[in-house]
């Protein structure tokens, strides 16, 4: 959940949106389009919405306004749908530069790396801003572990359909953090 102001002039309203990263659309249900902003005309609009298991959403319209985000400002496109909650989508979640992290939304300008300032524990760490990590999740390596080559050689030649095709090997190196690996 994150708090947007949206509106087209001073007079904003502000609301608490559903973040859906899965949702390419930011949707408004009807009884929130006719209590605040019924005096804007919908557009109409031809896009197709389905959830994600493939029902259709009946759409009324859609909605131009201004969305505010903690400074950050973007025009929005709001689909207004019958019922359901309000929505932020990946379109407007974008347009306002957030990002999640550790289960909330900021912007991307805060967005900076933490650092390990002291080992509590075996798994536990204490962070720069004050916090206690838990790395227990990780996995420990075993003393006699030695990290993989960084080479990264061509896989064997292939005949396929008679022609000749070479199929290039890609891996991804894991990330190292002292004794864990993600």
């Amino acid at each position: 959940m994150c708090t947007v102001d949206l509106g087209l002039s001073p007079a904003n309203q502000s609301f608490e949106m559903i973040v859906d990263t899965g949702s390419s659309v930011s949707l408004l249900p009807a009884h929130v389009y006719e209590t605040y902003f019924s005096h804007i005309p919908l557009k109409p609009t031809k896009v197709p919405l389905v959830t994600y298991s493939r029902q259709r959403i009946p759409v009324l319209g859609k909605l131009h306004l201004r969305a505010f985000h903690d400074g950050n400002t973007a025009s929005a496109t709001l689909f207004i749908v019958k019922s359901g909650s309000i929505l932020l989508g990946l379109d407007l979640f974008e347009a306002l530069e957030m990002v999640l992290m550790r289960n909330r939304v900021v912007l991307k300008s805060e967005q900076t790396p933490l650092k390990v300032t002291k080992q509590k524990g075996p798994h536990s760490y204490t962070l720069d801003n004050g916090k206690t990590w838990d790395a227990s999740h990780l996995s420990v390596l075993p003393e006699t572990f030695t990290p993989p080559s960084e080479e990264v050689r061509p896989a064997e030649p292939a005949t396929v359909h008679g022609a000749q095709s070479r199929n290039q090997r890609i891996r991804k190196q894991p990330v190292w953090i002292e004794d864990y690996v993600t």
